[in-house]
């Protein structure tokens, strides 16, 4: 299990550990994934954009074929009680960490966890030996864009794609040079 990572604003007994998800988990992930969704996306995408990405992104059996083909699923805890959840892959032949999911219970949003994640995020592919952390953000996510560029993230283009039952992501995708 990777070492604490202390909050900026908190005492160090509401220390944030960072742990691994296993399939026992995915119970887990799945009810932040939709308390984290309903309370951010309401307003940016349609409700039922938001429906069908949960169904999608978030069931099951998604999460465990993801967990037993090379993606790391994390969750972030303060005192016991799961409060984020991230997930990435890496890309060896381009030396890419794959950030593909980052997401904070807005409860403990304006506290530096988010912050202290992407420090995890940045520590881990260095750790790994990746050049870059490769991510993608809703263009219309201007909190989430802001507090990546503080964390050094830098635009590298722009992506839309058709996702299904007439849906599209329209995001941004950014990239973290590792040095």
């Amino acid at each position: 299990m990777p070492d604490p990572i202390p909050s900026p604003t908190r005492a160090p007994a509401d220390a944030l550990v960072i742990r691994i998800a296993d399939p026992d988990d995915i119970p887990v992930l799945r009810r932040l994934a939709s308390h984290i969704w309903w309370s951010c996306y309401r307003g940016m995408i349609p409700d039922e954009q938001i429906g069908f990405m949960l169904d999608w992104m978030y069931a099951a059996d998604p999460i465990r074929h993801s967990m037993e083909t090379g993606t790391r699923w994390e969750i972030a805890e303060r005192d016991s009680t799961p409060i984020a959840y991230l997930s990435w892959s890496l890309a060896p032949d381009s030396r890419t960490l794959h950030l593909h999911k980052l997401y904070l219970d807005p409860a403990f949003h304006r506290q530096g966890i988010g912050q202290a994640l992407l420090v995890h995020v940045r520590n881990t592919a260095r750790q790994l030996g990746a050049a870059q952390v490769q991510l993608r953000v809703n263009r219309h996510n201007e909190r989430a864009q802001r507090a990546y560029q503080r964390a050094g993230f830098l635009h590298s283009h722009d992506l839309r794609e058709d996702i299904g039952n007439g849906f599209v992501m329209d995001d941004h995708v950014l990239i973290l040079p590792i040095t």
